[in-house]
């Protein structure tokens, strides 16, 4: 035969919407008539899905930011957990967005996200993101798109509480919506199908018969009504308590409706219950300074999870970690780390790697590299200093899957200047 020199044909698909697209080609011979067609299913994701956001304050206005991520394709040779060699794809942040969505509201406060999670088979469902801006009149954007979705108080429609409403934390679940205010109390907003975080509206009654708190945590959204529990702390005796949410659905069928019988309980407060409760119960000489999601898969095992960093009366400093299943209210694989080296240092932020089990702690200027589960070298290891104070810590921790090898965890760190940097966080022994 003869090699023909003819460029093959080529075609460039374009979307201005994301979602799951099915491409066909299809080519009929001339001679017979014959059609051959062939297809291809195309993901087209939000520029917006990967990357960084950065929250400013532009003249006393809420301005949002975004860096964006490229895919370097086979660059990276590293070793899987077998120790074998694997070439691997990597990533760049390549360009920024600066001041991409503006005019959201004044006096920023905080980014509160609510992001991709991980299913009871480990899975990350693709469902829209929630981010919500905290300021003067809270805002709720699509976490994947970036667009104004909701302001937070218009959930109420109308039926605002009476004593006035100004949120100071939230909290999400597969399930229901929480929001704490500054009088303390705690507004619960059930979600009646599973996919729009916007259906149904909050309560104007506070929760638990006006039941005080001091503190609201967030919490995984795992599909699976036996893991949903969002925890807060009541402020009458400094007590870690829980309060119940559910939620399932059928998984045979594309209905998002929650079957009644799965969200009954949503909202209940229970107690923590065995013999480690005690250490989240009744806290009179430390307090919680925060609290996060932390590693859920122990073993295969998936439960809720969450890390505390404690502040002893005497300024000295420990980690907690503990996991727990809504229908047993018993604390799992609790393990507590003593931050020796942190004492009377000053807390600025804390940023949690879940699957790689450790937290990196702002001090001040100080970077500070601890970990929180057993059976792993337990004391903190300074890892950086800067010129200039520590703002906030964000982290990006990617699924280690055995076969591509070992990814480093990715740690912004925003400074008092008005700075921004992404590190990798490399360990080693």
């Amino acid at each position: 035969g003869e090699f023909l020199n003819v460029k093959a044909p080529s075609y460039t698909f374009n979307s201005h919407k994301i979602g799951l697209f099915e491409l066909t080609f299809s080519v009929i011979d001339n001679k017979t008539g014959v059609k051959y067609s062939a297809s291809t299913d195309i993901l087209v994701r939000s520029p917006y899905q990967r990357g960084w956001v950065v929250l400013s304050d532009v003249d006393g206005k809420s301005t949002l930011s975004f860096i964006k991520i490229k895919t370097l394709y086979g660059v990276s040779e590293t070793v899987n957990i077998w120790g074998e060699k694997v070439v691997r794809d990597s990533i760049a942040y390549h360009s920024v967005e600066k001041y991409l969505v503006k005019d959201l509201g004044t006096n920023p406060k905080g980014v509160f996200e609510h992001l991709g999670y991980p299913s009871t088979f480990g899975q990350v469902e693709t469902v829209y993101d929630e981010l919500v801006v905290m300021q003067d009149r809270w805002v709720e954007l699509n976490g994947n798109t970036l667009e104004r979705e909701v302001y937070t108080e218009d959930e109420f429609y109308g039926d605002l509480p009476v004593g006035g409403f100004k949120p100071v934390e939230a909290a999400m679940s597969y399930s229901a919506k929480f929001i704490r205010d500054e009088n303390g109390y705690i507004y619960m907003h059930t979600k009646p199908v599973a996919n729009d975080f916007h259906a149904g509206a909050y309560m104007s009654i506070p929760l638990w018969n006006y039941t005080k708190f001091s503190a609201l945590y967030p919490v995984q959204k795992f599909k699976d009504r036996n893991m949903d529990a969002v925890l807060a702390l009541r402020e009458e005796d400094n007590s870690l308590v829980i309060i119940r949410n559910g939620g399932g659905v059928k998984n045979s069928s594309n209905d998002p409706t929650f079957y009644d019988n799965t969200v009954k309980d949503t909202g209940e407060i229970v107690e923590f219950e065995g013999e480690d409760a005690k250490n989240f119960q009744n806290m009179r000489d430390e307090s919680i300074v925060t609290m996060k999601t932390a590693s859920v898969n122990v073993n295969g095992d998936m439960m809720q999870a969450w890390v505390a960093l404690m502040k002893g009366n005497d300024m000295s400093y420990q980690l907690r970690y503990f996991r727990m299943k809504n229908k047993k209210w018993d604390i799992y694989d609790y393990y507590e780390n003593d931050l020796t080296s942190l004492k009377n240092k000053e807390y600025t932020d804390m940023a949690v790697f879940e699957q790689k089990q450790y937290v990196v702690i702002a001090m001040g200027n100080e970077l500070w590299y601890c970990q929180y589960v057993k059976g792993v070298a337990s004391a903190p290891k300074l890892i950086h200093t800067f010129d200039k104070k520590v703002i906030a810590l964000s982290s990006n921790d990617i699924y280690l899957y055995p076969k591509y090898g070992v990814y480093n965890g990715q740690l912004g760190v925003a400074l008092e200047d008005g700075s921004f940097f992404i590190y990798g966080v490399e360990e080693k022994d």
